[in-house]
Protein backbone atom coordinates (compact mmCIF):
# COMPACT_ATOMS: atom_id res chain seq x y z
CA UNK A 1 0.00 0.00 0.00
CA UNK A 2 2.96 2.31 0.60
CA UNK A 3 3.71 2.35 -3.13
CA UNK A 4 0.08 2.93 -4.09
CA UNK A 5 -0.24 5.86 -1.70
CA UNK A 6 3.09 7.28 -2.84
CA UNK A 7 2.15 7.24 -6.52
CA UNK A 8 -1.36 8.47 -5.79
CA UNK A 9 0.12 11.36 -3.84
CA UNK A 10 2.40 12.21 -6.75
CA UNK A 11 -0.56 12.10 -9.11
CA UNK A 12 -2.59 14.50 -6.98
CA UNK A 13 0.37 16.80 -6.43
CA UNK A 14 1.41 16.94 -10.08
CA UNK A 15 -2.07 17.53 -11.49
CA UNK A 16 -2.85 20.08 -8.78
CA UNK A 17 0.26 22.06 -9.64
CA UNK A 18 -0.30 21.66 -13.37
CA UNK A 19 -3.90 22.77 -13.23
CA UNK A 20 -3.47 25.81 -11.04
CA UNK A 21 0.10 27.03 -11.37
CA UNK A 22 2.25 25.69 -14.20
CA UNK A 23 0.69 24.13 -17.26
CA UNK A 24 4.02 22.89 -18.58
CA UNK A 25 5.28 20.92 -15.57
CA UNK A 26 4.31 17.49 -16.86
CA UNK A 27 7.39 15.40 -16.14
CA UNK A 28 6.04 14.07 -12.79
CA UNK A 29 3.22 12.36 -14.69
CA UNK A 30 5.68 9.82 -16.05
CA UNK A 31 6.17 8.30 -12.59
CA UNK A 32 2.51 7.55 -11.76
CA UNK A 33 1.90 6.41 -15.33
CA UNK A 34 4.69 3.85 -15.01
CA UNK A 35 3.21 2.83 -11.65
CA UNK A 36 -0.17 2.21 -13.28
CA UNK A 37 1.40 0.02 -15.95
CA UNK A 38 3.41 -1.89 -13.34
CA UNK A 39 0.46 -2.64 -11.08
CA UNK A 40 -1.81 -3.53 -13.98
CA UNK A 41 0.52 -6.21 -15.30
CA UNK A 42 1.33 -7.39 -11.77
CA UNK A 43 -2.38 -7.85 -11.09
CA UNK A 44 -2.85 -9.75 -14.33
CA UNK A 45 -0.13 -12.20 -13.28
CA UNK A 46 -1.56 -12.82 -9.81
CA UNK A 47 -4.49 -11.55 -7.80
CA UNK A 48 -2.30 -9.50 -5.48
CA UNK A 49 -3.55 -7.61 -2.47
CA UNK A 50 -1.97 -4.83 -0.45
CA UNK A 51 -1.83 -4.42 3.29
CA UNK A 52 -4.03 -1.84 4.95
CA UNK A 53 -2.28 0.84 6.96
CA UNK A 54 -4.31 3.27 9.05
CA UNK A 55 -1.24 5.47 9.52
CA UNK A 56 -0.76 5.98 5.77
CA UNK A 57 -4.49 6.56 5.31
CA UNK A 58 -4.42 9.27 7.95
CA UNK A 59 -1.28 10.87 6.51
CA UNK A 60 -2.82 10.92 3.04
CA UNK A 61 -5.97 12.59 4.33
CA UNK A 62 -3.95 15.25 6.17
CA UNK A 63 -1.81 15.98 3.08
CA UNK A 64 -4.86 16.28 0.83
CA UNK A 65 -6.55 18.56 3.36
CA UNK A 66 -3.48 20.80 3.27
CA UNK A 67 -3.75 20.97 -0.53
CA UNK A 68 -7.47 21.65 -0.22
CA UNK A 69 -6.67 24.58 2.07
CA UNK A 70 -4.26 25.88 -0.57
CA UNK A 71 -6.98 25.45 -3.20
CA UNK A 72 -9.51 27.48 -1.20
CA UNK A 73 -6.99 30.28 -0.60
CA UNK A 74 -6.07 30.38 -4.30
CA UNK A 75 -9.71 30.67 -5.34
CA UNK A 76 -10.39 33.38 -2.77
CA UNK A 77 -7.43 35.36 -4.11
CA UNK A 78 -8.60 34.95 -7.71
CA UNK A 79 -12.24 35.90 -7.12
CA UNK A 80 -12.16 38.10 -4.03
CA UNK A 81 -13.27 41.14 -6.06
CA UNK A 82 -16.53 39.30 -6.90
CA UNK A 83 -17.24 38.13 -3.36
CA UNK A 84 -18.70 40.40 -0.68
CA UNK A 85 -16.88 40.45 2.66
CA UNK A 86 -19.71 38.52 4.30
CA UNK A 87 -19.40 35.75 1.69
CA UNK A 88 -15.65 35.56 2.18
CA UNK A 89 -16.20 35.15 5.90
CA UNK A 90 -18.85 32.47 5.34
CA UNK A 91 -16.54 30.52 3.00
CA UNK A 92 -13.78 30.64 5.61
CA UNK A 93 -16.19 29.47 8.31
CA UNK A 94 -17.32 26.56 6.12
CA UNK A 95 -13.75 25.49 5.60
CA UNK A 96 -13.05 25.74 9.33
CA UNK A 97 -16.00 23.42 9.89
CA UNK A 98 -14.52 21.06 7.31
CA UNK A 99 -11.19 21.10 9.18
CA UNK A 100 -12.97 20.41 12.46
CA UNK A 101 -14.64 17.40 10.86
CA UNK A 102 -11.23 16.13 9.75
CA UNK A 103 -9.90 16.65 13.26
CA UNK A 104 -12.85 14.68 14.61
CA UNK A 105 -11.71 11.67 12.61
CA UNK A 106 -8.41 11.69 14.49
CA UNK A 107 -10.10 12.16 17.90
CA UNK A 108 -8.40 15.51 18.36
CA UNK A 109 -11.65 17.13 19.51
CA UNK A 110 -14.66 15.88 21.49
CA UNK A 111 -17.30 17.17 19.04
CA UNK A 112 -18.20 16.72 15.35
CA UNK A 113 -17.24 13.07 15.65
CA UNK A 114 -20.56 11.33 15.00
CA UNK A 115 -21.88 13.04 11.87
CA UNK A 116 -18.63 14.62 10.72
CA UNK A 117 -18.78 13.11 7.24
CA UNK A 118 -22.24 14.56 6.52
CA UNK A 119 -21.31 17.91 8.05
CA UNK A 120 -18.12 18.06 5.95
CA UNK A 121 -20.09 17.32 2.76
CA UNK A 122 -22.57 20.08 3.57
CA UNK A 123 -19.79 22.59 4.31
CA UNK A 124 -18.06 21.85 0.99
CA UNK A 125 -21.40 22.11 -0.84
CA UNK A 126 -22.06 25.51 0.73
CA UNK A 127 -18.63 26.72 -0.42
CA UNK A 128 -19.31 25.52 -3.96
CA UNK A 129 -22.73 27.18 -3.95
CA UNK A 130 -21.31 30.52 -2.78
CA UNK A 131 -18.67 30.54 -5.50
CA UNK A 132 -21.21 29.49 -8.13
CA UNK A 133 -23.79 32.19 -7.37
CA UNK A 134 -21.48 35.06 -6.44
CA UNK A 135 -19.06 34.45 -9.33
CA UNK A 136 -21.44 33.78 -12.23
CA UNK A 137 -20.57 33.29 -15.89
CA UNK A 138 -16.93 32.13 -15.81
CA UNK A 139 -15.21 33.00 -19.06
CA UNK A 140 -14.63 29.53 -20.43
CA UNK A 141 -16.21 27.83 -23.42
CA UNK A 142 -17.26 24.77 -21.39
CA UNK A 143 -19.61 26.82 -19.23
CA UNK A 144 -20.91 29.12 -21.97
CA UNK A 145 -21.76 26.41 -24.46
CA UNK A 146 -23.17 23.95 -21.95
CA UNK A 147 -25.32 26.73 -20.49
CA UNK A 148 -26.64 27.67 -23.91
CA UNK A 149 -27.20 24.00 -24.80
CA UNK A 150 -29.36 23.63 -21.71
CA UNK A 151 -31.31 26.75 -22.66
CA UNK A 152 -32.01 25.23 -26.09
CA UNK A 153 -32.91 21.92 -24.45
CA UNK A 154 -35.38 23.51 -22.01
CA UNK A 155 -36.89 25.53 -24.87
CA UNK A 156 -37.47 22.28 -26.84
CA UNK A 157 -34.91 23.30 -29.45
CA UNK A 158 -32.27 20.96 -30.83
CA UNK A 159 -28.96 21.74 -29.06
CA UNK A 160 -27.05 20.27 -32.01
CA UNK A 161 -28.68 22.48 -34.64
CA UNK A 162 -27.90 25.91 -33.26
CA UNK A 163 -24.85 28.16 -33.32
CA UNK A 164 -23.27 28.95 -29.96
CA UNK A 165 -21.68 32.10 -28.64
CA UNK A 166 -17.96 32.13 -29.34
CA UNK A 167 -16.05 33.89 -26.57
CA UNK A 168 -12.57 33.48 -28.05
CA UNK A 169 -10.99 35.47 -30.90
CA UNK A 170 -10.47 33.67 -34.26
CA UNK A 171 -6.74 33.09 -33.76
CA UNK A 172 -7.40 31.42 -30.42
CA UNK A 173 -10.20 29.32 -31.90
CA UNK A 174 -7.79 27.99 -34.49
CA UNK A 175 -5.30 27.10 -31.76
CA UNK A 176 -7.81 25.48 -29.41
CA UNK A 177 -10.32 23.75 -31.65
CA UNK A 178 -10.03 23.50 -35.42
CA UNK A 179 -7.38 24.21 -38.01
CA UNK A 180 -9.95 26.28 -39.90
CA UNK A 181 -11.93 28.69 -37.66
CA UNK A 182 -14.33 29.45 -40.53
CA UNK A 183 -15.57 25.87 -40.13
CA UNK A 184 -17.25 26.93 -36.89
CA UNK A 185 -19.65 29.19 -38.77
CA UNK A 186 -21.35 26.23 -40.37
CA UNK A 187 -21.60 23.61 -37.62
CA UNK A 188 -22.95 23.55 -34.08
CA UNK A 189 -20.32 23.94 -31.41
CA UNK A 190 -21.82 22.01 -28.48
CA UNK A 191 -20.22 18.58 -28.16
CA UNK A 192 -21.76 17.38 -24.90
CA UNK A 193 -23.76 14.13 -25.24
CA UNK A 194 -27.56 14.38 -24.73
CA UNK A 195 -27.52 12.85 -21.24
CA UNK A 196 -24.94 15.41 -20.10
CA UNK A 197 -27.17 18.24 -21.35
CA UNK A 198 -30.20 16.72 -19.61
CA UNK A 199 -28.25 16.31 -16.36
CA UNK A 200 -27.02 19.91 -16.55
CA UNK A 201 -30.61 21.01 -17.07
CA UNK A 202 -31.38 19.77 -13.57
CA UNK A 203 -28.64 22.07 -12.31
CA UNK A 204 -30.09 24.95 -14.33
CA UNK A 205 -33.46 24.43 -12.65
CA UNK A 206 -31.60 24.76 -9.32
CA UNK A 207 -30.21 28.11 -10.43
CA UNK A 208 -27.01 27.26 -12.30
CA UNK A 209 -25.86 24.35 -14.46
CA UNK A 210 -22.87 23.89 -12.15
CA UNK A 211 -25.04 23.08 -9.14
CA UNK A 212 -25.66 19.50 -10.24
CA UNK A 213 -21.91 18.80 -10.32
CA UNK A 214 -21.45 20.32 -6.88
CA UNK A 215 -24.30 18.28 -5.39
CA UNK A 216 -23.21 14.98 -6.95
CA UNK A 217 -19.59 15.54 -5.91
CA UNK A 218 -20.58 16.10 -2.29
CA UNK A 219 -22.75 12.97 -2.30
CA UNK A 220 -19.83 10.72 -3.28
CA UNK A 221 -18.42 10.31 0.26
CA UNK A 222 -21.78 9.10 1.56
CA UNK A 223 -21.80 6.30 -1.02
CA UNK A 224 -18.12 5.60 -0.42
CA UNK A 225 -18.77 5.06 3.28
CA UNK A 226 -21.27 2.30 2.48
CA UNK A 227 -18.92 0.75 -0.07
CA UNK A 228 -16.09 0.68 2.45
CA UNK A 229 -18.29 -0.80 5.17
CA UNK A 230 -19.40 -3.54 2.76
CA UNK A 231 -15.86 -4.42 1.70
CA UNK A 232 -14.13 -4.00 5.07
CA UNK A 233 -16.63 -5.01 7.77
CA UNK A 234 -13.87 -5.65 10.34
CA UNK A 235 -12.60 -2.07 10.21
CA UNK A 236 -14.14 0.61 12.39
CA UNK A 237 -16.76 3.03 11.11
CA UNK A 238 -14.27 5.83 11.75
CA UNK A 239 -11.87 4.18 9.29
CA UNK A 240 -14.66 3.83 6.74
CA UNK A 241 -15.29 7.56 7.03
CA UNK A 242 -11.59 8.33 6.61
CA UNK A 243 -11.57 6.29 3.39
CA UNK A 244 -14.71 8.09 2.21
CA UNK A 245 -13.20 11.50 2.97
CA UNK A 246 -10.37 11.06 0.43
CA UNK A 247 -12.38 11.94 -2.75
CA UNK A 248 -13.93 14.93 -0.96
CA UNK A 249 -10.47 16.39 -0.37
CA UNK A 250 -9.41 16.40 -4.02
CA UNK A 251 -7.43 19.67 -4.25
CA UNK A 252 -8.76 21.08 -7.53
CA UNK A 253 -12.43 20.13 -7.11
CA UNK A 254 -13.60 23.70 -6.44
CA UNK A 255 -11.76 24.85 -9.55
CA UNK A 256 -13.33 22.16 -11.73
CA UNK A 257 -16.89 22.63 -10.50
CA UNK A 258 -16.63 26.40 -10.84
CA UNK A 259 -15.66 26.01 -14.52
CA UNK A 260 -18.56 23.55 -15.15
CA UNK A 261 -16.47 20.50 -16.05
CA UNK A 262 -18.71 17.43 -15.98
CA UNK A 263 -16.08 14.93 -14.83
CA UNK A 264 -17.24 15.30 -11.22
CA UNK A 265 -20.62 13.89 -12.27
CA UNK A 266 -18.94 11.02 -14.11
CA UNK A 267 -17.07 10.12 -10.94
CA UNK A 268 -20.33 10.10 -8.99
CA UNK A 269 -22.05 7.69 -11.37
CA UNK A 270 -19.05 5.35 -11.33
CA UNK A 271 -19.24 5.26 -7.53
CA UNK A 272 -23.03 4.90 -7.71
CA UNK A 273 -22.64 1.91 -10.06
CA UNK A 274 -20.19 0.26 -7.65
CA UNK A 275 -22.54 0.98 -4.74
CA UNK A 276 -25.51 -0.70 -6.43
CA UNK A 277 -23.40 -3.52 -7.89
CA UNK A 278 -21.90 -4.72 -4.59
CA UNK A 279 -25.27 -4.31 -2.86
CA UNK A 280 -26.86 -6.58 -5.51
CA UNK A 281 -29.30 -3.94 -6.76
CA UNK A 282 -29.17 -5.16 -10.34
CA UNK A 283 -31.55 -2.85 -12.20
CA UNK A 284 -30.28 0.23 -10.35
CA UNK A 285 -26.70 -0.71 -11.25
CA UNK A 286 -27.75 -1.02 -14.91
CA UNK A 287 -29.24 2.48 -14.78
CA UNK A 288 -26.16 3.98 -13.12
CA UNK A 289 -23.95 2.25 -15.69
CA UNK A 290 -26.04 3.64 -18.54
CA UNK A 291 -25.73 7.21 -17.28
CA UNK A 292 -22.01 6.72 -16.61
CA UNK A 293 -21.41 5.56 -20.18
CA UNK A 294 -23.48 8.43 -21.61
CA UNK A 295 -21.72 11.43 -20.11
CA UNK A 296 -18.60 11.57 -22.32
CA UNK A 297 -17.77 10.44 -25.84
CA UNK A 298 -14.63 8.61 -24.70
CA UNK A 299 -16.72 6.42 -22.38
CA UNK A 300 -16.78 3.87 -25.20
CA UNK A 301 -13.34 2.72 -24.02
CA UNK A 302 -14.95 1.45 -20.78
CA UNK A 303 -17.18 -1.04 -22.57
CA UNK A 304 -14.64 -3.86 -22.53
CA UNK A 305 -14.14 -4.19 -18.75
CA UNK A 306 -17.82 -3.60 -17.99
CA UNK A 307 -19.02 -6.18 -20.48
CA UNK A 308 -16.77 -8.79 -18.87
CA UNK A 309 -18.24 -8.27 -15.41
CA UNK A 310 -21.91 -7.79 -16.34
CA UNK A 311 -24.44 -10.57 -16.92
CA UNK A 312 -24.78 -10.30 -20.69
CA UNK A 313 -27.58 -12.88 -20.63
CA UNK A 314 -29.83 -10.58 -18.61
CA UNK A 315 -32.20 -8.79 -21.00
CA UNK A 316 -32.57 -5.97 -18.48
CA UNK A 317 -28.97 -4.98 -19.15
CA UNK A 318 -29.82 -4.15 -22.76
CA UNK A 319 -33.19 -2.64 -21.93
CA UNK A 320 -31.97 -0.34 -19.13
CA UNK A 321 -28.31 0.35 -19.86
CA UNK A 322 -28.69 0.13 -23.63
CA UNK A 323 -31.81 2.27 -23.55
CA UNK A 324 -30.16 5.04 -21.55
CA UNK A 325 -27.15 5.07 -23.87
CA UNK A 326 -28.77 4.62 -27.27
CA UNK A 327 -32.23 6.21 -27.16
CA UNK A 328 -31.12 9.83 -26.50
CA UNK A 329 -28.45 9.51 -29.19
CA UNK A 330 -30.91 8.07 -31.67
CA UNK A 331 -33.50 10.76 -30.90
CA UNK A 332 -31.15 13.64 -31.67
CA UNK A 333 -29.59 11.84 -34.62
CA UNK A 334 -33.03 11.46 -36.20
CA UNK A 335 -33.89 15.07 -35.38
CA UNK A 336 -30.83 16.47 -37.19
CA UNK A 337 -28.37 13.83 -38.32
CA UNK A 338 -25.75 16.13 -39.83
CA UNK A 339 -25.70 18.52 -36.90
CA UNK A 340 -25.51 15.63 -34.44
CA UNK A 341 -22.59 13.98 -36.26
CA UNK A 342 -20.76 17.30 -36.53
CA UNK A 343 -21.09 17.99 -32.81
CA UNK A 344 -20.65 14.57 -31.25
CA UNK A 345 -18.16 12.88 -33.60
CA UNK A 346 -16.45 15.33 -35.95
CA UNK A 347 -15.91 17.87 -33.19
CA UNK A 348 -13.77 15.37 -31.29
CA UNK A 349 -11.93 14.04 -34.33
CA UNK A 350 -11.03 17.45 -35.78
CA UNK A 351 -9.66 19.00 -32.62
CA UNK A 352 -5.93 19.68 -33.06
CA UNK A 353 -3.12 18.69 -30.74
CA UNK A 354 -2.81 21.08 -27.79
CA UNK A 355 0.71 21.84 -26.58
CA UNK A 356 -0.70 22.99 -23.24
CA UNK A 357 -2.12 19.51 -22.75
CA UNK A 358 -1.02 17.37 -19.78
CA UNK A 359 0.44 14.28 -21.41
CA UNK A 360 3.58 12.35 -22.21
CA UNK A 361 2.96 13.26 -25.86
CA UNK A 362 3.57 16.92 -24.95
CA UNK A 363 6.65 15.97 -22.95
CA UNK A 364 8.16 14.10 -25.91
CA UNK A 365 7.31 16.91 -28.32
CA UNK A 366 8.66 19.65 -26.07
CA UNK A 367 11.99 18.08 -25.15
CA UNK A 368 12.69 15.51 -27.88
CA UNK A 369 10.64 16.88 -30.79
CA UNK A 370 8.92 13.49 -31.18
CA UNK A 371 5.40 13.87 -32.57
CA UNK A 372 3.93 10.81 -30.92
CA UNK A 373 0.41 12.26 -30.93
CA UNK A 374 0.09 12.36 -34.70
CA UNK A 375 -1.19 9.73 -37.06
CA UNK A 376 0.01 6.18 -36.86
CA UNK A 377 1.98 6.14 -33.54
CA UNK A 378 -0.89 7.54 -31.49
CA UNK A 379 -3.42 5.19 -33.10
CA UNK A 380 -1.19 2.17 -32.50
CA UNK A 381 -0.74 3.03 -28.82
CA UNK A 382 -4.47 3.34 -28.21
CA UNK A 383 -5.26 0.27 -30.30
CA UNK A 384 -2.62 -1.77 -28.45
CA UNK A 385 -4.21 -0.72 -25.16
CA UNK A 386 -7.58 -2.06 -26.32
CA UNK A 387 -6.04 -5.34 -27.54
CA UNK A 388 -4.20 -5.88 -24.24
CA UNK A 389 -7.41 -5.14 -22.35
CA UNK A 390 -9.34 -7.77 -24.30
CA UNK A 391 -6.59 -10.34 -23.79
CA UNK A 392 -6.41 -9.68 -20.04
CA UNK A 393 -10.20 -9.76 -19.80
CA UNK A 394 -10.31 -13.29 -21.17
CA UNK A 395 -7.40 -14.27 -18.97
CA UNK A 396 -9.15 -13.14 -15.78
CA UNK A 397 -12.66 -14.22 -16.72
CA UNK A 398 -12.47 -17.58 -14.93
CA UNK A 399 -11.78 -16.08 -11.48
CA UNK A 400 -14.35 -13.27 -11.53
CA UNK A 401 -16.70 -15.15 -9.21
CA UNK A 402 -17.60 -12.43 -6.69
CA UNK A 403 -18.78 -8.83 -6.93
CA UNK A 404 -15.63 -7.69 -5.14
CA UNK A 405 -13.29 -9.36 -7.65
CA UNK A 406 -15.38 -8.16 -10.59
CA UNK A 407 -15.21 -4.53 -9.47
CA UNK A 408 -11.50 -4.86 -8.73
CA UNK A 409 -10.87 -6.28 -12.20
CA UNK A 410 -12.99 -3.61 -13.87
CA UNK A 411 -11.10 -0.82 -12.09
CA UNK A 412 -7.70 -2.19 -13.07
CA UNK A 413 -8.65 -2.38 -16.75
CA UNK A 414 -10.34 1.04 -16.78
CA UNK A 415 -7.29 2.53 -15.06
CA UNK A 416 -4.98 0.98 -17.64
CA UNK A 417 -7.09 2.05 -20.61
CA UNK A 418 -7.84 5.58 -19.45
CA UNK A 419 -4.25 6.31 -18.41
CA UNK A 420 -3.05 5.31 -21.90
CA UNK A 421 -5.79 7.41 -23.43
CA UNK A 422 -4.78 10.55 -21.49
CA UNK A 423 -1.03 10.08 -21.68
CA UNK A 424 -0.99 9.96 -25.48
CA UNK A 425 -4.14 11.76 -26.62
CA UNK A 426 -4.20 15.11 -28.40
CA UNK A 427 -5.90 16.88 -25.49
CA UNK A 428 -5.68 15.88 -21.82
CA UNK A 429 -6.49 18.33 -19.05
CA UNK A 430 -7.00 18.65 -15.32
CA UNK A 431 -10.68 17.72 -15.36
CA UNK A 432 -9.91 14.37 -16.97
CA UNK A 433 -7.13 13.73 -14.49
CA UNK A 434 -9.60 14.17 -11.65
CA UNK A 435 -11.44 11.13 -12.97
CA UNK A 436 -8.18 9.21 -13.47
CA UNK A 437 -7.14 9.96 -9.90
CA UNK A 438 -10.53 8.78 -8.66
CA UNK A 439 -10.11 5.50 -10.55
CA UNK A 440 -6.60 5.20 -9.13
CA UNK A 441 -7.91 5.62 -5.59
CA UNK A 442 -10.78 3.18 -6.08
CA UNK A 443 -8.35 0.64 -7.53
CA UNK A 444 -6.14 1.02 -4.48
CA UNK A 445 -9.18 0.68 -2.22
CA UNK A 446 -10.33 -2.56 -3.83
CA UNK A 447 -6.79 -3.95 -3.69
CA UNK A 448 -6.67 -3.90 0.11
CA UNK A 449 -6.85 -7.36 1.60
CA UNK A 450 -10.22 -8.28 3.11
CA UNK A 451 -9.02 -10.57 5.90
CA UNK A 452 -9.82 -9.51 9.48
CA UNK A 453 -7.86 -6.48 10.51
CA UNK A 454 -7.42 -4.68 13.88
CA UNK A 455 -9.90 -1.90 14.39
CA UNK A 456 -8.62 1.56 13.52
CA UNK A 457 -9.06 3.99 16.37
Amino acid sequence: MVYFVFFYFLFVLSTHMIGLFNAHTIAPLVIPYCAILYYFFKYMQADNVIEFSSEILGALLIVLTAFEFDNIIANLENYHHFLPVSVNILICLCFIVFLICIAGLFKFIPFFTKNNLCIACISILIMHTLFIFFVPNPRIDVYVHLKEAVEYFLAFKNPYSNIYTQIYPPEQIKLLYYDDPVFLKYVPFQSAPPVTIALSAIGALLGDIRMIGAILFCMCPLLMRNICSQNFPTLSDNTHKMMAFIPLAFPAQLHLIFLAWTDMSIGFFLILFIYFFINKKTVASYAALGIFLSLKQYSVIYLIPFLFIMNIRDWRLYFVTGGIVILPLAFYALWDFNGFIDSIILYELKQPFREDSISIAVLLLRYLNIKLYSGFPNTMILLSSMVVSVYCSFKKLSILNTEYKQIKFMLYVVLFQFSNFLMFSKQSFLNQYYFLILIFYLTMLFSIQREPEPLCT
